[in-house]
């Protein structure tokens, strides 16, 4: 049990780290999940969740209009963590760039 708190709490970190780094607002926490803000546009949040769905990768969105900038991540097993998180920061930046 203190062993998965730790792996989660160490995964979550490195996740949030990387998302920072890439400009992506991540709102602290310190449970299972990232809850991040893709910035001023709905339609990007909405175009990287898509995308993800498509590449096999699902994260949650909110039906809530205060969450409309939001995507959040379940914190899961490494592997699939670290692909999320690199796949949400690449869509973000080509995403971004194409004005989504």
């Amino acid at each position: 049990r203190d062993y998965v708190r730790s792996e989660t709490a160490l995964l979550r970190d490195e996740a949030t780290q990387k998302l920072t780094e890439a400009g992506i607002h991540v709102y602290p926490g310190h449970g299972n999940f990232i809850l991040m803000e893709m910035g001023n546009h709905e339609s990007l949040a909405l175009s990287i969740d898509v995308a993800l769905r498509e590449e096999g990768i699902s994260l949650r969105r909110f039906a809530s209009p205060a969450y409309d900038q939001c995507l959040r991540m379940t914190i899961g097993r490494h592997v699939e963590t670290r692909t999320a998180t690199d796949a949400i920061i690449r869509l973000y930046y080509e995403k971004r760039e194409a004005g989504a």
